[in-house]
């Protein structure tokens, strides 16, 4: 399961090589603006395109998004920062600050008929999980359902089979998707039981893909 919440501090920075990266990219930085660090990380590391450039919520930094990962930037290009940055007065992860509008983006490239929606009666809360039908905390919180629709609390669920297309969860979720009841069909995936096999043309693989880059 992948709500959009916090994710591991220790996530891997994904260039050709995070020290061999990071080596080169300290020294050369300094005194850059915003094209010199764009021109420069793109040179250091080829073939990684710089997604996003932007002035951080954390004074006096870019962020700077490769390979959907985040790291900080000093306008001077004589600091990096990668992972969680916690400002103490406003109680915030400026991380997850800049990332928030990333992950919106990633959302609004879900078509609504392709969510698979529990709604209460009265709507408080939205959320959306990307959801793996094989995934223990999943089907936890999946349980807890029925407690979830009588606090309002609406839940999105994107298919996210997290072994990849071909496996075995992969198949479950495109069955899912493509049955003429995804609720239900979905409820007994994480119930561990047994559904009919169903193709069709599908956004399962697109989901993975967004949401590893974003994750």
């Amino acid at each position: 399961m992948k709500a959009f919440r916090s994710r591991d501090s220790q996530r891997t920075f994904h260039a050709s090589s995070s020290a061999s990266f990071f080596t080169l990219l300290l020294p050369a930085l300094a005194g850059a603006g915003e094209s010199e660090v764009r021109a420069t990380v793109e040179r250091l590391a080829p073939g990684t395109a710089v997604e996003r450039l932007s002035p951080s919520a954390l004074p006096h930094f870019y962020d700077v998004v490769i390979g959907g990962d985040l790291v900080f930037v000093s306008e001077d290009g004589r600091y990096i920062v990668q992972g969680p940055v916690f400002d103490t007065v406003e109680k915030a992860d400026l991380a997850e600050v800049s990332l928030a509008p990333l992950r919106a983006e990633v959302l609004a490239r879900v078509n609504a008929t392709d969510l698979i929606t529990f709604h209460p009666d009265q709507v408080a809360h939205r959320i959306w999980v990307f959801t793996d039908t094989e995934c223990g905390y999943c089907r936890k919180l999946h349980a807890h359902m029925d407690a979830l629709l009588a606090k309002g609390i609406e839940v999105n669920y994107v298919l996210f089979p997290r072994a990849g297309v071909g496996s075995t969860s992969y198949d479950t979720a495109v069955s899912v998707y493509c049955s003429d009841s995804r609720q239900r069909m979905l409820t007994e995936a994480k119930a561990g039981e047994a559904i009919p096999t169903s193709t069709c043309v599908n956004p399962v693989a697109d989901f993975l893909s967004w949401a590893a880059a974003w994750a």
